[in-house]
């Protein structure tokens, strides 16, 4: 059930992936950090986290929660310019 969601770059040389994958009969969803080493190969990091299928419908109601608070605070609507800054940290 290997299948990459997203990679969202971190930085020049790292950028965070969101992939489903299997670990000894388990489906997950790992939320990990990959580094470009000198020959210009990604590799994953032990930075990241590796959730249930089951645990996703938490992460995601936590991620929203985020979202919500991150939209509250009061600089989100002086500098958002008609986007939250939830959906520019996304893009």
């Amino acid at each position: 059930m290997d299948a990459l969601v997203a990679r969202i770059a971190k930085n020049p040389t790292e950028e965070v992936r969101v992939s489903l994958t299997s670990y000894r009969g388990h489906d997950l969803v790992d939320i990990r950090v990959f580094f470009q080493d000198e020959q210009g190969e990604w590799r994953p990091t032990k930075r990241g986290v590796s959730l249930s299928v089951d645990s996703f419908a938490e992460l995601r109601e936590a991620v929203v929660k985020a979202e919500e608070m991150l939209n509250a605070l009061p600089s989100a609507a002086s500098k958002s310019s008609g986007r939250s800054r939830a959906k520019k940290a996304a893009e």
